[in-house]
């Protein structure tokens, strides 16, 4: 949970996806991590496709996933009739228009209804004194 950065008044909750260092890619509905990594350190990690499962579609024509990162596994909704929306993205610079760069005291957070979501992919990044804490129900 979060105050939105864009109003703080609004608590959202939504998924850290990316820590600060992190390099981050939302391309073809599937999300890319690269781990932040000192340049005192010999071997950095490579991008990391975050593994994906498709568990069923539902009434609504979507699709519901099971996504694990390291070893947390959760659900997530992907819409396969609606297509990249990248022109809308967050423009961060340096990077190309789906790919992100978690600065230092910030957060990437990524909506589980992926193709309704507004998150980190279209307003930037969540700053570490907006975080509030930890959900622990999901209705």
């Amino acid at each position: 949970m979060f105050q939105y950065p864009k109003n703080p008044q609004i608590d959202y909750v939504k998924r850290v996806i990316g820590l600060p260092g992190d390099k981050v890619i939302y391309r073809n509905k599937t999300i890319y991590i690269k781990e932040f990594c000192s340049k005192a350190e010999s071997e950095c990690p490579s991008y990391v496709a975050i593994k994906r499962t498709e568990i069923e579609s539902t009434h609504s024509e979507l699709t519901l996933h099971e996504e694990n990162i390291g070893n947390q596994s959760y659900s997530i909704l992907i819409d396969p009739k609606i297509g990249q929306r990248t022109r809308h993205y967050y423009d961060q610079t340096g990077t190309d228009k789906d790919e992100w760069l978690v600065p230092d005291g910030h957060y990437f957070v990524l909506g589980d209804n992926r193709d309704n979501s507004l998150d980190s992919r279209y307003w930037g990044f969540v700053p570490e004194g907006n975080i509030i804490g930890k959900s622990f129900y999901v209705w």
